[in-house]
């Protein structure tokens, strides 16, 4: 791996900024005595053509042992970076005053070098000694990297995860208590429809994934009002933007807030939400494919990819890797950890033969029901859970769309024609005569107003 340094004429510089004893140290070291008077710009052109020398380059990478490859491993990810980034990267194996001490002892050996940088000194790889250290730099090491046998393993949530689970809130009444936790009734049927959340192996390890779903939920601007009925207009368009990432979505969203309602907060997202997503997939995405990394090496990989470096992002990183590993987007194996799947589900195209046509992802029946295909996007299902209610999940979705679910769908602020309209697009086939004319009804029946005398 290329070690990346900064350039030559900067080393120079830092070299002659150094401290005079320091620097007349090091240069007594490899080149002998230094006569005076004595020019520091000469002596710096003396040394860096001795460092060029292959054989002072192959010297030096000889007297490396396995703490200073991974600290040249961790400047091959990270490049120049500061003293206390380093020192917290190796944190949890290495005392702070043992860090120290070795990266005094390298800049003494020229391995590396300080030199200011956009918010306080850095340290760098030595550049006429990059080209050959750059082999002996220990990133798997750094990382505790192990091969992992087999497909990646599902995730624990997906999009359609995040799908179904809006739907069922959506279309049960006040399904929240009022300290945020879904009411029993609606805690039984996201278990049931739910369960990767595993409820039936692991009832607390569920109760505590519900709880930062529905934290995501709300740092999204998902969930309206403390009785936390879902915005399917706002989860819908994230659907359509994020798509099988959505997940990352949420949990980004859950970082920011605890499952409790905080109704002055309202359910506007964060400005930085999509920011602090991406900066989750890309921790999930650098996980090297068919590699798996140690507990240990997981969290250097989130302090490598936190911005900005030090206290703020090294307690940010924290966080990301807990929000990661409890959404199951990583999955700790026997190997270590691994990157989860996309989905849980496996998409297929579905022949002619089979009643559907190829690349259309619902089955509209006669009697109301709704099949929503595995090919489905997760904008085609957010847009079935919002007209139908959930009755199974497995391959298939099963919905029934009566009078109560499109009641909701027409409060949400859907009318019957863009109803009937998407179900044709997303089914490839004219609406059944009779949901189109129940649709209508139902539609005629919500917007009329019906007065009653009084006693």
């Amino acid at each position: 791996m290329e070690l990346k340094t900064l350039p030559a004429p900067v080393w120079r510089d830092a070299l002659v900024a150094e401290d005079t004893e320091a620097f007349l140290s090091a240069v007594r070291n490899y080149l002998g005595p230094v006569p005076t008077p004595y020019n520091k710009h000469s002596l710096v052109a003396r040394l860096e053509a001795f460092l060029k020398k292959p054989q002072t380059a192959e010297a030096q990478a000889a007297l490396l042992d396995s703490l200073d490859a991974l600290i040249l491993g961790a400047l091959a990810a990270a490049g120049p970076c500061s003293e206390g980034f380093l020192r917290e990267l190796f944190a949890d194996e290495r005392g702070p005053w043992e860090i120290s001490l070795r990266l005094s002892n390298l800049r003494d050996r020229l391995v590396i070098f300080r030199a200011p940088g956009p918010a306080g000194p850095v340290l760098a790889v030595t550049p006429p000694l990059a080209p050959r250290l750059s082999r002996e730099a220990d990133l798997r090491g750094l990382l505790g990297c192990a091969p992992s046998e087999g497909p990646p393993p599902p995730p624990r949530v997906d999009a359609d995860t995040v799908c179904a689970a809006a739907s069922i809130l959506f279309h049960e009444e006040n399904p929240l208590r009022r300290d945020g936790r879904p009411a029993k009734r609606v805690r039984a049927r996201l278990l049931a429809l739910l369960p990767e959340l595993g409820g039936a192996s692991e009832p607390a390890g569920a109760d505590e994934l519900l709880d930062a779903l529905l934290a995501g939920f709300r740092g999204a601007g998902f969930l309206e009002g403390p009785e936390g009925t879902p915005d399917m207009d706002r989860l819908a368009a994230a659907a359509e933007a994020w798509g099988d990432r959505l997940p990352f979505l949420v949990a980004a969203a859950s970082r920011e807030l605890d499952f409790r309602p905080d109704a002055e907060a309202g359910p506007s997202p964060r400005p930085s939400l999509a920011e602090s997503a991406r900066a989750l997939e890309s921790v999930a995405a650098a996980l090297p494919t068919g590699i798996a990394v140690s507990r240990a090496g997981f969290r250097r990989l989130a302090l490598l990819s936190a911005e900005p470096r030090g206290s703020a992002g090294a307690g940010r990183a924290e966080v990301s890797a807990e929000a990661l590993l409890r959404f199951g987007l990583v999955e700790p194996t026997a190997s270590g950890i691994v990157r989860a799947a996309a989905s849980r589900r496996v998409r297929s195209t579905i022949p002619e033969a089979g009643g559907i046509p190829s690349g259309h992802v619902l089955a509209v029946e006669a009697s109301h029901a709704l099949q929503v295909l595995p090919e489905a996007d997760p904008a085609a299902r957010v847009f079935a859970g919002t007209v139908a209610r959930l009755e199974s999940r497995g391959e298939l979705w099963s919905c029934v769309l009566d009078r109560k679910s499109v009641r909701r769908a027409l409060d949400a602020g859907l009318g019957s024609e863009r109803i009937a309209r998407t179900l044709e697009r997303l089914s490839g086939r004219p609406l059944p005569q009779s949901l189109a004319f129940s649709l209508a009804g139902w539609e005629k029946e919500h917007l009329s107003v019906r007065l009653y005398y009084g006693y």
